[in-house]
C-alpha cells in the first residue's frame, strides 16, 4: 500500500531469460501473488502454456522444444510492467444510494473465467462500476474432445458459485452478540471510534495537502468531541452510532425494517423515530424523547440489550415498570415479549420470584411482596401500607 498516493501495488514477476525449462516456467507462474485475480488477462496465457507443456510430457528440467519458442515469446511479452497499481478506494464520493454486486462468467475453447463488480448508484442517477474480483482457469489437459465449449460454460457456473463463497459477506463492526451489557457495548464502540479519529488525525498531519474528512454526521461530531476531550459527548455519540448501525444490520441479516404501522419518520443522523400521540402535546413534563422515541427493531439483538439495561436499572422490577422505563426513550414493537424473555434468563429475577404488580404472578398480594422482600430486600420494591389493606 502506497500511503502517499493511496494506491495498492501488485508486484509482477520477471520472465526467465533465455530458453527456460519447465521448472523455471512453473516457478515463474507461482512467483506472482494475485489473490484477487486482477492480473488474470496476462496470467491466463501463462497457464495455457503450462498446460501445453504437460500435454507434450516435457520433463521438469528439460528446456522447452524449439516449436514452442514463438508461443513462449508471446507469453513473455505480456509481462512488460513490474508493478500493477490500482486505487485503494473503490469510489471517492460516498453519497451513493445503492450498491449492487454483479457477477459475470464466460468460456472459450481453452479458458473460462468469472468476474465480480460492485455497482454504485448515486442520487443524480449516475452509476459507477468497479472490478473487485476475478478468477480464471484453463481447460484440463485430460479433458479430451468431449470437453466442449457448452461444458466449459457449465463449469463457469460452478466457478461463479465458488467466487460468491469467497467474496466477503456483510458484517457489522458492532459486536452485538459478544456482550450482554449495553454499557460495555457502548464503551467498546467509543474506543473504536476514538482509534479511528486518532489514525485519521495522525495521517492528516503527515499529509496536510490531501486530508481525509469524515462524511457521516455522527463521526463528524465524534471527531469534534474527541479533539475537545469530551468523554460524555463521545459516549452519547457512540450510542447513536450503534442505533444507526443496527438498522443496517437488521436489514442485511434479518431482512427487517421499521414497521409502517408505527409511522416511522427519519430525524437527524439517520435515526428512525416514532410519532406518538404526545408528539404535539404542550405539557412541559413530556420530554422530546418521549414525544418521538427512537424505533428499535424488536427482533434485533439491540432490543434485548436495551431492555436488559432498563431491567437492571430498575433493580429487577415487574414487566410493566420495565416497559414504561424503555418507552421514555425507545419504542420497541411487541416489547412485552422481549421483557419476558429477558426476565426468564435473569438469574436474579428467578431467585426473587414474582414481584408486586407483575402480570406473570397474577396477584398483587402483600404476602408475595413480603416473600420477595425476604428473598432479596435490596432489589425488591418495599411494601408500605397506607391505611388498612392498601399496599403501595
Amino acid at each position: 500500500w502506497n500511503s502517499e498516493e493511496d494506491t495498492i501495488h501488485i508486484k509482477i514477476a520477471t520472465p526467465p531469460e533465455g530458453i527456460p525449462t519447465k521448472r523455471d516456467i512453473v516457478a515463474f507462474n507461482a512467483t506472482t501473488y494475485d489473490p484477487s485475480g486482477l492480473l488474470s488477462p496476462i496470467l491466463v496465457l501463462l497457464k495455457r502454456f503450462i498446460t501445453i507443456m504437460w500435454e507434450k510430457d516435457i520433463d521438469w528440467d528439460q528446456k522447452i522444444p524449439q516449436d514452442m519458442w514463438p508461443l513462449w515469446k508471446t507469453v513473455a511479452a505480456q509481462f512488460t510492467e513490474k508493478v500493477y497499481s490500482m486505487p485503494r478506494q473503490l469510489v471517492t464520493n460516498y453519497d451513493y444510494d445503492s450498491i449492487q454486486l454483479a457477477v459475470f462468467s464466460d468460456a472459450s475453447k481453452y479458458h473460462y473465467a468469472t468476474t465480480a463488480y460492485l455497482r454504485f448508484g448515486f442520487k443524480d442517477e449516475r452509476f459507477e462500476s468497479k472490478l473487485i474480483f476475478a478468477k480464471s482457469r484453463v481447460r484440463p489437459s485430460s479433458g479430451g474432445s468431449e470437453y466442449s465449449i457448452p461444458r466449459m460454460e457449465l463449469s463457469t457456473t460452478l466457478l461463479k458459485v465458488e467466487v460468491n463463497r469467497q467474496l466477503p459477506v456483510y458484517s457489522s463492526i458492532v459486536p452485538y452478540e459478544r456482550t450482554n451489557s449495553m454499557s460495555k457495548l457502548t464503551n467498546t464502540i467509543r474506543r473504536v471510534c476514538k482509534w479511528i479519529c486518532y489514525i485519521v488525525e495522525k495521517r492528516n498531519r503527515r499529509h496536510p495537502e490531501k486530508t481525509i474528512n469524515f462524511t457521516g454526521s455522527i463521526l463528524k461530531k465524534f471527531n469534534e468531541a474527541f479533539k475537545a476531550n469530551n468523554s460524555v459527548e463521545e459516549t452519547l455519540l457512540a450510542r447513536k452510532f450503534i442505533i444507526q448501525d443496527h438498522y443496517i444490520d437488521a436489514k442485511e441479516r434479518l431482512n427487517e425494517t421499521p414497521s409502517n404501522k408505527m409511522t416511522p419518520a427519519v430525524f437527524d443522523e439517520g435515526i428512525w423515530r416514532f410519532s406518538t400521540r404526545f408528539s404535539n402535546a404542550k405539557d412541559e413534563r413530556i420530554t422530546p424523547e418521549m414525544r418521538n422515541p427512537i424505533i428499535i427493531i424488536s427482533k434485533h439483538r439491540l432490543a434485548t440489550l436495551i431492555v436488559q439495561e432498563a431491567h437492571e436499572h430498575l433493580h429487577h422490577q415487574g414487566i410493566q415498570d420495565v416497559i414504561t422505563e424503555v418507552h421514555r426513550r425507545y419504542w420497541i414493537e411487541s416489547i412485552g415479549l422481549v421483557v419476558k424473555s429477558v426476565r426468564r434468563r435473569c438469574p436474579d429475577t428467578s431467585s426473587i420470584g414474582p414481584t408486586p404488580g407483575d402480570k406473570e404472578s397474577g396477584s398483587n398480594s402483600t404476602g408475595q411482596a413480603a416473600q420477595a422482600k425476604a428473598n432479596c430486600p435490596a432489589k425488591t420494591p418495599q411494601t408500605v401500607k397506607r391505611g388498612p389493606g392498601r399496599p403501595k
